[in-house]
């Protein structure tokens, strides 16, 4: 791939239209007249004016090469095959309104390369030409000024995170078919994704109806988009994919043909107001319909609308009991006569918000595997998840104010939180101690992206001690940390940690997994004695451990890097 940043000239390309010369005939030509005769003057105009219809940078009427101005100073990387070229990135280009040419050096631009305009915040706006068929991945990750995007009907592939941290508001599409034949190859690829205005011709859709002979509904298609209400997918549909209407608050109908085979994971996530389901075959047949997990997910309840009955698909599980709050409405007491698997909580009982879970809830609930909580809750007391020993996915509300003491507590199984905030909205989230005691390592999904377990405690609240030389900092104590998971930070303000200090977590049972990241040289004496760890990952660039470092700690497991630098630590 060859590299060029290069300042662009205008160049204008002069037309030299000729002049037409009449000549008259010497004998005059038959004219045909009645009693009443209306001559209306025809003008006739040589060429196409200023309304030229340009294809592939000439018009199609008269052959004019269509003139566009080149940003200079944008960078642009030749293809491997050398026909056309990629914008690389925003060069010395100080314009926040940034428009794309579709030719560069006489030849076409077909993509905006990966990381192109990676976190390039100043940018407000966007054009892309006819012509651009691919946004690579990052191409536009963290530009969250840019609040309308157009999509050109020429574009065929959108990359990972493409928009992620991008806070678009409308997106218009020039093809409707265009954008369906999309490939996104993630939710953050689609621009959409965090919740816009779809239209097309600067309409806002609210109803689609689609092609009959569609098979497929592409993954994260509809995305997000907030003003869609009501779809009739196709007749020949077979598969919707992975996610195509998650998020996609307003949609309320679906009509639905029985040929279709499979719904894919996360396909109607979301989709908080769905009320109807019509579906052109039998309820038998709408069961033996494939549903992958989590098709339906965050969903309240519906109605399945079949061609021999009609079914309330009640998401809210039933048989919850709940008690009155005076200060706060209502809030789940127990599970009561609910069996269910997956439990669903609803946002309102009895006309009433339900505002919180108590501590006796999930009392003994050890079949439990999935817990759905409304945004509507912000109060979880401690212990209410605890011992749900089945458990494994639990959505956690954007309007939770704390994790309160051992809410995960010997949750065995947990492998997913779902949570309605950021990342970073998680990590300050305050959490009380062994919030998630006895649970194994999990990951957090939050609206901007993934945290793993040691991610989302952070290491807020642990006490360093800066060397004599302040080049070096000691992790001295658990402080105010409140995890059942450590990890050894590789560094504290910008400045390497390189030891554990002595006795820093001496009799400290809240912590039960501990990773040390590279860097950290030694662990002190008595630093992890009389602890619950349980598991231990040791870094490469360990060399000395102390007296009685792990002196009465149950250490059932230990993760080595390199079997030859553990050999020689002392």
């Amino acid at each position: 791939m060859r590299k060029y940043t290069k300042k662009a000239t205008m160049t204008f390309i002069l037309i030299s239209v000729c002049a037409l010369s009449l000549f008259s005939c010497k004998k005059e030509p038959p004219t045909l007249q009645t009693e009443s005769t209306t001559i209306e003057e025809t003008t006739i105009q040589l060429g196409c004016g200023d309304d030229h219809n340009f294809v592939d940078g000439y018009c199609t009427e008269c052959g004019k090469q269509e003139v566009v101005e080149v940003i200079e100073s944008l960078e642009y990387t030749l293809s491997e095959d050398g026909t056309y070229y990629i914008v690389s990135g925003i060069g010395s280009v100080t314009e926040t309104e940034i428009t794309i040419p579709a030719y560069y050096e006489e030849k076409p631009v077909k993509a905006v390369g990966e990381n192109a305009f990676k976190n390039q915040t100043r940018i407000t706006s966007v054009t892309l030409p006819d012509g651009i068929e691919a946004i690579q991945k990052n191409a536009f990750f963290g530009c969250m000024r840019i609040t309308d995007f157009t999509i050109p009907r020429s574009l065929t592939t959108v990359g990972e995170d493409a928009f992620r941290g991008c806070k678009i508001e409308r997106v218009e599409v020039k093809s409707f078919g265009a954008w369906c034949a999309i490939d996104f190859e993630d939710l953050d690829a689609n621009p959409m994704h965090k919740g816009a205005l779809f239209t097309m011709d600067g309409e806002p859709i609210s109803k689609i109806v689609f092609d009959e002979n569609e098979t497929k509904i592409k993954k994260f298609t509809f995305a997000g988009c907030k003003n869609l209400v009501s779809i009739v997918l196709p007749k020949k549909l077979e598969t919707i994919c992975e996610g195509a209407f998650c998020g996609c608050t307003a949609l309320e109908q679906i009509e639905m043909f029985k040929g279709t085979k499979r719904m894919e994971n996360r396909s109607f996530e979301g989709c908080v107001r769905m009320s109807e389901i019509r579906f052109d075959g039998t309820l038998t047949e709408w069961n033996a319909m494939e549903k992958e997990k989590r098709w339906d997910y965050s969903t309240v309840s519906y109605s399945l609308i079949c061609s021999d009955t009609t079914k309330l698909i009640k998401n809210a599980s039933i048989g919850l009991r709940f008690s009155l709050d005076i200060n706060a409405g209502y809030v789940l007491s127990s599970l009561h006569t609910c069996k269910d698997i997956h439990v669903t909580i609803p946002d309102e009982y009895e006309g009433n918000t339900v505002t919180g879970i108590l501590r006796t809830a999930f009392k003994g609930a050890t079949h439990v595997k999935r817990i759905t909580i409304p945004e509507t809750v912000t109060r979880i007391d401690s212990y209410v998840f605890s011992g749900c020993s089945s458990l494994e996915e639990v959505n956690l509300p954007a309007a939770l104010k704390s994790i309160n003491r051992g809410l995960f507590n010997g949750c065995s199984s947990l492998t997913d939180l779902y949570y309605g905030g950021t990342r970073a909205e998680f990590i300050a989230l305050k959490k009380e101690r062994a919030w998630d005691n006895g649970t194994p390592d999990y990951t957090v999904h939050c609206s901007d992206g993934d945290l793993d377990r040691y991610e989302s405690n952070n290491s807020a609240g642990l006490e360093f001690t800066l060397s004599a030389d302040k080049k070096s900092y000691y992790l001295s104590g658990i402080g105010s940390y409140t995890g059942s998971a450590l990890k050894v930070p590789a560094e504290h303000n910008g400045i390497p940690v390189i030891s554990v200090k002595k006795s820093a977590f001496k009799n400290d049972m809240n912590v039960t997994s501990l990773v040390i990241s590279e860097g950290v040289i030694s662990i002190g004496q008595s630093a992890f004695e009389s602890t619950g760890l349980k598991s231990l990952t040791v870094p490469s660039t360990l060399k000395n451990v102390y007296l009685n470092a792990f002196l009465k700690a149950n250490i059932k497991s230990v993760v080595i890097t390199d079997v030859d630098s553990w050999c020689r630590i002392r």
